[in-house]
């Protein structure tokens, strides 16, 4: 027996020529969201889609991005950057001041006291040298100890007043 009528492509499925006689299923990385249509939806930048026969991209979680069309996973942050929010298309440096040592960060960490961060897309702090300090969290740098003082650590958080009889 014949049919009076074609059946449209369910949603999650394409079809993509004439007089065929079934759908193909979205690949994963692709997606349809309506019926009949001839081809699939790459998942947008910022989404993925890790499944077949899918009827949406998912968002990047933070911590990850997607900066090219038809990803299967999102791409983790390397360390020295970070992924704040949700659907992502790119990662962003850690600034002066600022680390990361893991992938899949979520936000930079200032550099702690006694330390200091020269430059961007860092992954570690550096302690302040002999002669240097800083008292401040998020430094780029350290402090020469002033006149009438000294700094005899690393890492040292303040300058150590010379005593009488002695001078820097």
């Amino acid at each position: 027996t014949g049919l009076s009528v074609c059946t449209l492509a369910s949603i999650g499925y394409f079809v993509n020529s004439e007089n065929s006689n079934g759908q193909t299923v979205c690949l994963a990385g692709s997606y349809s969201s309506s019926t009949g249509l001839s081809t699939c939806t790459g998942a947008p930048v910022g989404s993925h889609v890790s499944n077949t026969g899918a009827t949406a991209p998912t968002l990047c979680n933070p911590g990850y991005y997607a900066d090219i069309v038809q990803l299967v996973e999102c791409i983790p942050s390397t360390p020295g950057h970070f992924v704040s929010g949700s659907g992502a298309s790119n990662q962003s440096n850690c600034l002066e001041g600022s680390f990361t040592s893991v992938s899949a960060s979520i936000e930079c960490l200032s550099s702690p006291i006694g330390s200091y961060v020269p430059s961007a897309e860092a992954t570690s702090s550096n302690y302040c040298v002999a002669g240097k300090f800083t008292d401040t969290t998020g430094s780029s740098s350290c402090l020469s100890s002033p006149a009438g003082s000294f700094v005899d650590t690393i890492g040292a958080t303040s300058a150590q007043q010379c005593d009488r009889g002695t001078f820097s």
